[in-house]
């Protein structure tokens, strides 16, 4: 009977054993479940602080920003460049007395009622004009480039 009584008290205590490890495991979940949001809001406030660092000091900061502003501008550009070129592809221009889109061939603006100016031909010689080839294997240069991506000739 002693042996029954024995591995009573060992299963007893065996299961308390699992029931406190179960209470624990359960609290490491919860514990690592606060820790994972609290990472989240720091992250979060990292983000903002920069984003009013860079608000504030966008042409004022410190040379160890630099790198950082550099590209932080360098792909707000790169967005306004693919943004415009989704709107021209959608057939969308932009209002030149607001800023506001406005459907191409429209003869108003709807935010601010200005004539736009819808000339086909007007427009593709200004594009034409904007537009510069590589005198030596007549690629398209980009605005602003100073070589050509093709050949790697000076543009002049």
């Amino acid at each position: 009977m002693a042996f029954f009584d024995d591995l009573g008290k060992k299963l007893s205590q065996t299961g308390q054993g699992v029931v406190q490890k179960t209470k624990d495991t359960a609290e490491i979940v919860r514990l690592s479940g606060l820790v994972s949001d609290q990472e989240k809001s720091l992250a979060s406030l990292y983000n903002e602080l920069g984003k009013a660092y860079y608000a504030e000091h966008a042409e004022s900061y410190e040379d160890s920003f630099a790198p950082m502003i550099t590209a932080i501008k360098d792909c707000k550009a790169k967005i306004d460049d693919l943004s415009e070129q989704i709107k021209k592809l959608k057939g969308i221009t932009r209002c030149p007395q607001c800023g506001n889109d406005v459907p191409y061939g429209a003869p108003f603006c709807s935010a601010c009622g200005a004539k736009q100016q819808n000339d086909p031909a007007q427009a593709q010689a200004e594009e034409e004009q904007a537009a510069r080839f590589c005198a030596k294997c007549g690629a398209q240069i980009a605005p602003g480039h100073a070589f050509c991506t093709a050949c790697g000739a000076k543009v002049e």
